[in-house]
């Protein structure tokens, strides 16, 4: 989206990165306004979408949109094991494994149900 053209319209997505919160808290913000109106993220359904209507977001919120800032990038599954390989791992000495120790001359190596 060219920065220099805001819709008439936001997603709530793009609502909730203008005023830098979660997604989750945006919709959440989103359902307060349909359920009483005057608080929360201003919205309208919109072909069955939520959407916010730029200047009612403006004038609830006092500000005056210039950009949207561009969502941030999504990490990989498994990014941080990989960072987290990469770093070298400190030797921690172990001790030794102990063995098991099987019964005298019982076959089934000691079980109490078994015989």
């Amino acid at each position: 989206m060219d920065p220099a053209v805001i819709p008439d319209f936001l997603t709530v997505e793009e609502a909730a990165r203008v005023l830098r919160i979660g997604r989750t808290t945006a919709y959440q913000q989103a359902h307060r306004w349909l359920d009483g109106g005057n608080d929360g993220l201003p919205v309208e359904w919109v072909g069955g979408s939520l959407r916010s209507p730029r200047d009612q977001f403006e004038q609830h919120y006092n500000v005056r949109i210039t950009a949207i800032p561009p969502p941030e990038p999504r990490r990989k599954r498994g990014a941080d094991k990989a960072e987290e390989q990469a770093r070298p791992v400190q030797d921690i000495p172990r001790s030794k494994p102990s063995r098991r120790r099987k019964s005298d001359g019982d076959a089934q190596g000691g079980l109490p149900f078994a015989g």
